[in-house]
């Protein structure tokens, strides 16, 4: 049974990706799997059959690149990755100066993967180099795509549809207000919680239960209130 669900995951799967990807490619997009670029340093190919081909290409040490050729004009590109850091990678086109690309975590290495979308102007027969330097963090490359406008990827939480300025003074309406912004279909259901206070213990920035550990004798916070209060 596990077996046969497993085949049914995959087949949806592979059928939402082929239909994403002619939707990209009909709308004048390329899209460039990983492992089929040119991988220099110690960079090396990971199996992942979540990943649209079947791999990824893992970035973890400083001067592992993949370089990308022969691209067609564009002003858009696309990285596909997985992470579990939050920090930068370094893009270059024909070996001018890198750009920095800011990378969020997916969540995990493989089966997890987020969108980095920036603007960057490719001429035609451009060579695309992705590379670690010593200030980059490590990160799986899926795919790229590169295109002109809207590259017609699904929105992920890193890759929203902006936020427009109203015309005028916002309305005290929670449906007017909820006609400006669009997220995605799935965050409705998301089972995700977040939340945030500003009290005092956020001022010592000696973590939670403050209040209760700065008369606890012996206790971390006990102690750094004694020495700074």
């Amino acid at each position: 049974m596990n077996k046969i669900l497993s085949c049914i995951i995959i087949a949806v799967f592979s059928t939402c990706f082929y239909n994403n990807a002619l939707a990209q490619l009909k709308a004048g997009n390329k899209i460039a799997e990983a492992e089929n670029a040119e991988i220099s340093g110690k960079a090396s190919k990971v199996t992942d059959r979540s990943a649209s081909g079947g791999y990824l290409v893992s970035l973890s040490k400083t001067d592992d690149g993949l370089k990308f050729s022969s691209l067609p004009e564009a002003n858009k590109l696309d990285i596909c990755y997985a992470s579990v850091t939050v920090g930068t990678i370094s893009v270059s086109v024909n070996n001018q100066s890198a750009i920095k690309v800011n990378i969020h975590s997916s969540g995990a290495l493989t089966g997890s993967f987020l969108n980095a979308i920036v603007n960057v102007a490719i001429p035609k027969g451009a060579r695309l180099n992705i590379l670690l330097d010593s200030t980059d963090i490590a990160v799986n490359i899926d795919r790229i795509t590169v295109g002109v406008g809207d590259l017609g990827l699904p929105p992920d939480i890193w890759n929203l549809p902006p936020l427009k300025v109203a015309a005028g003074p916002y309305q005290a309406d929670w449906k007017e207000l909820s006609k400006l912004y669009i997220v995605p279909e799935w965050w409705r259901d998301a089972k995700f919680g977040a939340w945030a206070h500003w009290d005092p213990q956020s001022m010592p920035e000696q973590g939670d239960w403050y209040a209760r550990g700065m008369y606890m004798q012996g206790n971390s916070q006990y102690n750094y209130h004694l020495s700074n209060f």
